[in-house]
C-alpha cells in the first residue's frame, strides 16, 4: 500500500493504496538545505518535536513540492495525517494524541530557528499552524513560509531516510545524526564546542555548562544510539589546543546494509490516565517550575535507553518525585 499526497480542496492529503504505514516510513526520505541542517536552535527540542518536523519535510518530498510556485511567491497548503498514524510516528498512545499534539504544536510555534550565512542571519519558526479535527481524528499542519526555500528546489542539501531517526530516543542524537549525515561522503566533521551547543539549543542550559557534562549526557548517548539504530557508525575525538576542549572531531562511516531497529515498542510504554493525573498534581504542588509533559518526555527517553520497568506507572511516579525535588 503506497502512501502519497494528493491535492484535495487546497489541502495535501495523505492518501492510502496498498502499503503498510511502517513500510511507508522506511522508504520516506528527508531533504533539507545544508543551512537548515546546521541551523542554531534557541531552545532544546523534544524527540517528538524533532520527529514531527522531519516527518513533515519527508511528506513534502513525496511530491517534490509543498506548493505551487509562481515566481518567488509560495502558496501554502496544509498536510494532514490521521491521529493513529501520527501516534505511531511519535511513539505515543493514540488515546493521548489530542493532548500531546497540542503540546508539540505550541512548542514548535514558539521555538526559533536561526540560520547564519555570508548574507546575514535569518530567524523563523517551523510551523505556522497545527490543528486537531475531532470528527475526522486528523491532524493538519502548515509549515512556516520562511522554511519553504530550505526544503524545496535545493542545490546543496542533506538527505537521509526518515526511518534512521524514528527509533532514536534522544533528541540530541537526532540533531547530531543530521549534522553527521551531511558529511558522510567526506567521512569526518569538526565542530567547535560553542557551535555544537548552539546547534543543539543548549547554550543557555546550566546542565551542560561543563564539557564533561556535555560528553556524558549528550555525546556518549548519541554515539551509542546512532551506532546501534542508524545507517551510520560514528566516533569522536577532542581537540584541545590547551587544557580546554575547543572542538569535537567526528569520524563518520556509512554502513553497507542497515535495518532500523528499536529497543522498545510503543504498546509497552503507555502510561495510565490516573498515573499522569497524579504526576500533574505532584508537579503542581511541588512548585518547582516543572512541566509534567517535559518530565513525561524525559521519562520515555530514559526507558528507551534503560529498558521498560515492570510497573510503568509506578516507575513514572517515582521518576516525577525525584525530578520535582529540584527547580526546573
Amino acid at each position: 500500500m503506497l502512501l502519497y499526497l494528493k491535492l484535495q480542496n487546497g489541502i495535501f492529503m495523505v492518501d492510502k493504496m496498498k502499503v503498510s504505514h511502517s513500510t511507508q516510513l522506511k522508504i520516506t526520505k528527508v531533504y533539507q538545505s545544508n543551512e537548515l541542517v546546521e541551523a542554531h536552535y534557541k531552545q532544546e527540542y523534544s524527540v517528538q518535536e524533532q520527529r514531527t518536523v522531519l516527518w513533515l519535510i519527508g511528506e513534502v518530498h513525496k511530491i517534490h513540492h509543498l506548493c505551487k510556485i509562481d515566481g518567488k511567491n509560495y502558496e501554502h497548503r496544509p498536510i494532514r495525517i490521521t491521529a493513529k498514524d501520527y501516534a505511531k510516528i511519535m511513539g505515543i498512545d493514540v488515546n493521548n494524541v489530542y493532548r500531546d499534539a497540542q503540546k508539540i504544536s505550541r512548542n514548535l510555534m514558539e521555538k526559533v530557528i536561526k540560520i547564519e550565512n555570508e548574507r546575514g542571519w535569518e530567524m523563523f519558526h517551523w510551523v505556522s499552524s497545527m490543528k486537531y479535527i475531532n470528527h475526522e481524528a486528523v491532524i493538519e499542519v502548515t509549515l512556516s513560509e520562511a522554511i519553504i526555500p530550505h526544503i524545496i528546489d535545493l542545490e546543496r542539501y542533506t538527505e537521509f531516510k526518515l526511518s534512521n531517526i524514528l527509533y532514536l530516543g534522544s533528541s540530541h542524537a537526532i540533531k547530531i545524526y543530521q549534522l553527521l549525515a551531511q558529511y558522510k561522503s567526506s567521512g569526518e566533521r569538526t565542530i567547535s564546542v560553542s557551535d555544537f551547543r548552539s546547534m543543539l539549543g543548549i547554550s543557555d542550559m546550566k546542565t551542560y555548562n561543563s564539557y564533561g557534562a556535555l560528553k556524558q549526557k549528550i555525546l556518549k548517548i548519541a554515539k551509542r544510539e546512532i551506532n546501534e539504530k542508524t545507517d551510520l557508525t560514528i566516533s569522536y575525538s577532542e581537540i584541545k589546543p590547551s587544557r580546554k576542549v575547543e572542538s569535537i572531531k567526528f569520524k563518520i562511516t556509512q554502513k553497507e546494509k542497515h535495518t532500523p531497529t528499536s529497543n522498545c515498542t510503543t504498546q509497552n510504554t503507555k502510561l495510565s490516565t490516573s498515573a499522569f493525573e497524579t504526576a500533574k498534581e505532584l508537579a503542581k504542588d511541588a512548585r518547582t517550575g516543572w512541566d509534567v509533559y517535559a518530565i513525561e518526555q524525559q521519562f520515555h527517553e530514559y526507558i528507551n535507553k534503560k529498558g521498560n520497568p515492570e510497573n510503568l506507572d509506578s516507575a513514572f511516579i517515582g521518576f516525577v518525585k525525584k525530578k520535582i525535588l529540584k527547580p526546573a
